[in-house]
């Protein structure tokens, strides 16, 4: 490494006089083929045709090829891994800036008047200085804000795109992986066909083949379920298959087969399936479980699909039931009909649903009542009815525009009705803190409201809104709350149990939970045991094991009318 490096007052001519290609100093001027000055890293030495790169901190021969050596030497890999290492982490040396010797391996400054390397004596140091500062590479920000600034482009990213704020963690890891090859990630580029072309006929055919062979050694579990999509409502199976995979040492899902289906039955989905097996050649050996909802069509003790399965190809499968989460729909259902065995609030629900749905203008009166009140307009849910647990979500979405919907429907009653319920609707004016000017601007849609012409169904709807607001109020609140207060224990144990991962050890604590907490609403707390065998044998047709009436706390509601 050499002491010091020459200025340019040294005799270059009696230095490099054994050269072909002497030393220049209006080379440290030009640029390199990447864009930077000599002189930024460049320096001469005290030796015939060498000299000296800050950067790789290595000799250079310049005596064969003159300044074409220098400027190509940028391009070497060795030279542009350490530069974009320095330009991440530190300030590179100023354009023309003196160094006079090496220290451990760093360059020293030379004390003294800042006159540029390889400048000309007869330049004025003040314009040398000026020439430092206006070339001079800008001083890269601290890693915090470097941090700081990929966090709000990939932020940016998420929004601009609509992505869901889950896929942020995805996305960094994702950055990450590509980030690894440089060279092949500046030449990455793929326009959406070809993506698509890709997608197909690329890596659809490469996962395919490696499900499949993983498919045929190891055992696996299968998960059916038939669903219709969202544009043209077209019945399509899905096949989840779940096996333990040795070289991530863990349990991975993933899907084997979506098919778009005519007929849905035991038969169709068996012969659709086990096609399929059997063209990929995977044993039914290995088929050691089938986990579906509790449709007839997949249970079914004497014509189901899995009946006909266990029959016909694997009679060693495992009967471990439907799915959990479809039981919790079915007992949540098979509760409401024992409280509502009307269907009083389902049918409330629907036509509410259908009332807004079918109407545009009833909306947006309906927009306007709630601007008036100062609130935001929400309509009615749709309930599903294959879904019980939506049950929840509507009547959620129920209690939080009661009042507005209470006021909006006031319209409707017959002239008796409206002066038997006029101070119930005061009530609300006084409890909103609805002013005299704003009252009249209520009645003035009321009064639009009325005035519209409405179809035979359109009216007998909402006849049978009224009715249920107004006439059975207590009912429909008591069903309300019913709902709100039983309905989250379900919803709970359903997420918790819908996860990616497997949640099976899980399940007996759910249920064990679940049904004590249910208990708790109406039974003594002496009665109720924590042990799941304890509760299994409690016997519930003893009445003296029951809250009396007035202890039985239903959400908000007053306990009087539980005893109506």
């Amino acid at each position: 490494m050499p002491e010091t490096f020459a200025d340019c007052n040294a005799d270059i001519k009696a230095i490099d006089a054994s050269v072909r290609n002497r030393f220049k100093w209006s080379w440290l001027e030009e640029k390199d083929l990447q864009g930077n000055f000599l002189s930024d890293y460049i320096r001469k030495i005290p030796e015939a045709g060498l000299c000296y790169c800050l950067i790789c901190k290595r000799r250079l021969s310049y005596g064969g090829r003159g300044k074409a050596y220098l400027t190509r030497h940028a391009q070497s890999s060795y030279h542009k891994l350490v530069f974009d290492e320095m330009k991440g982490n530190q300030t590179l040396p100023a354009v023309f800036q003196t160094f006079s010797r090496l220290d451990g391996g760093a360059a020293v400054a030379q004390p003294g008047p800042s006159r540029p390397y390889g400048a000309a004596p007869n330049v004025p140091e003040s314009l040398a200085a000026q020439s430092v500062q206006e070339i001079q590479l800008p001083k890269p920000p601290i890693m915090k804000n470097r941090i700081s600034n990929q966090e709000a482009m990939v932020c940016s990213f998420i929004a601009e795109h609509s992505l869901p704020l889950s896929t942020a963690p995805h996305l960094i890891e994702f950055a990450q992986t590509l980030s690894q090859d440089r060279k092949a990630l500046h030449s990455l580029s793929m326009e959406r066909q070809t993506a698509t072309y890709k997608m197909k006929y690329g890596l659809h055919e490469l996962e395919k083949k490696r499900l499949v062979k993983k498919l045929q050694s190891c055992p696996f579990s299968m998960n059916l379920d038939e669903s219709t999509t969202k544009h043209g409502k077209k019945r399509v199976l899905n096949v989840l298959v779940c096996f333990f995979d040795e070289a991530l040492e863990r349990s991975v899902t993933h899907l084997y087969m979506s098919k778009e289906m005519k007929v849905v039955n035991a038969e169709t989905v068996f012969n659709t399936v086990t096609q399929s097996l059997l063209e990929d050649k995977i044993p039914f050996f290995n088929l050691m479980s089938i986990l579906s909802d509790s449709a007839a069509y997949m249970r079914g003790c004497n014509s189901g699909f899995f009946k006909i399965m266990k029959d016909s190809y694997a009679p060693h499968l495992l009967d471990i039931d439907g799915d959990v989460c479809h039981h919790l729909h079915n007992i949540s259902k098979l509760f409401s009909s024992s409280i509502d065995e009307g269907n009083h609030l389902t049918k409330l629900l629907d036509d509410l649903f259908y009332d807004f749905s079918s109407s545009p203008d009833l909306r947006e009166e309906f927009f306007s009542l709630c601007k008036i009140f100062n609130v935001k307009g929400l309509v009615p849910k749709e309930r599903a009815g294959h879904r019980w647990m939506s049950l929840f979500d509507c009547a959620e979405r129920l209690d939080k525009m009661e009042q507005f919907l209470t006021v909006f429907y006031y319209s409707w009653l017959s002239k008796d009705d409206k002066d038997i319920y006029k101070d119930f609707i005061v009530s609300i004016f006084t409890e909103m803190k609805v002013s005299s000017a704003d009252r009249q601007k209520i009645f003035s849609v009321l009064r639009k409201l009325k005035s519209k012409n409405l179809t035979q169904a359109g009216k007998a709807r909402k006849l049978r809104i009224c009715h249920k607001l107004f006439v059975d109020q207590d009912k429909t609140l008591f069903l309300k709350y019913i709902v709100l207060s039983i309905f989250p224990l379900f919803k709970n144990v359903i997420l918790s149990l819908e996860q990616k991962v497997p949640t099976i050890h899980l399940l007996y604590h759910k249920q064990v939970e679940i049904f004590s907490t249910f208990l708790k609403y109406f039974v003594k707390p002496e009665f109720i045991r924590e042990s799941g065998r304890r509760l299994s044998q409690l016997d519930l047709t003893r009445n003296d094991i029951f809250l009396p009436l007035d202890l039985i706390f239903v959400h908000e509601y007053k306990n009087i009318r539980f005893k109506r």
